[in-house]
């Protein structure tokens, strides 16, 4: 072989070689930048999917929350309509924050005043803890389940919807 053919033999070699490795790492850096676009999407996707993923459970638990309440306000409404204990009972733990005192006026609804005349030994206890001067006053146009204890320095609101509302506001301060 001649020196020419030798040298364009080698050079051949040398420039397809070279060559090679150029179209590789051509490859390869399109394959990384291509790797860094998709990488970066995927990011992006992900953090979109958790958003939605967080809002609608937001929207579903707020729902929930607003049904069980819901539902708890109706129980409470029926045990109201079908034992007139349930409000004596509430009386009762009213009462616990109201002791001692010189005076006490107890209103209750219209609708409850069948326990204002039939007043049970419990109920009796709980009121003489209040005061020895009670008085329970019926009010015409309150719902079942009104109960509040007003004396000299405090009024104690034991409602049914007092204490809904207070659950409803609960609920609405912790939202996720």
């Amino acid at each position: 072989m001649a020196a020419s053919e030798k040298g364009f033999a080698e050079g051949y070699e040398k420039g397809q070689n070279e060559g090679f490795i150029a179209a590789e790492n051509a490859v390869n850096e399109g394959m990384i930048q291509e790797a860094l676009t998709f990488r970066g999407e995927l990011e992006l996707a992900i953090q979109e999917f958790d958003l939605r993923k967080n809002e609608i459970l937001d929207d579903h638990l707020n729902e929930l929350t607003d049904l069980a309440i819901n539902v708890a306000e109706k129980i409470i409404k029926i045990s109201l309509k079908s034992s007139k204990d349930v409000v004596a009972k509430m009386i009762v733990a009213a009462a616990e924050d109201c002791r001692n005192k010189q005076w006490a006026k107890v209103y209750i609804s219209h609708e409850d005043k069948a326990i204002a005349m039939n007043l049970e030994k419990d109920l009796v206890d709980a009121l003489n803890q209040i005061s020895a001067n009670v008085k329970v006053i019926v009010m015409e146009d309150e719902p079942s389940g009104t109960c509040i204890i007003e004396s000299p320095d405090q009024i104690v609101d034991a409602s049914v919807g007092t204490q809904m509302d207070n659950v409803r506001q609960i609920a609405s301060d912790n939202k996720f």
